[in-house]
């Protein structure tokens, strides 16, 4: 799924957005810096670790990841 362009303010705009693999993510919020990069390989791992272990169906990501920031402060999670 496409994501609809960030606002002005740097964040999508309201409602619910779904991507669903890893690939698309990546696309939507490029790796343009060595923090965004860093962030990226977390997540992997997370994603990872979930799938490895039957943790949950879903991951909602959310907060400074999800806008246009070039240093996002980190990658807000919820398993489901």
């Amino acid at each position: 799924m496409v994501l609809p362009h960030p606002r002005t303010d740097e964040t999508l705009p309201p409602g619910q957005h779904t991507i669903t693999n890893l690939s698309d993510l990546f696309a939507a919020f490029p790796a343009t810096t060595a923090r965004r990069r860093m962030l990226d390989v977390a997540r992997t791992r997370l994603v990872e670790a979930v799938r490895d272990l039957a943790l949950g169906t879903s991951l909602v990501i959310d907060g400074s990841y999800t806008t246009a920031k070039a240093e996002p402060e980190d990658v807000d999670v919820a398993m489901l």
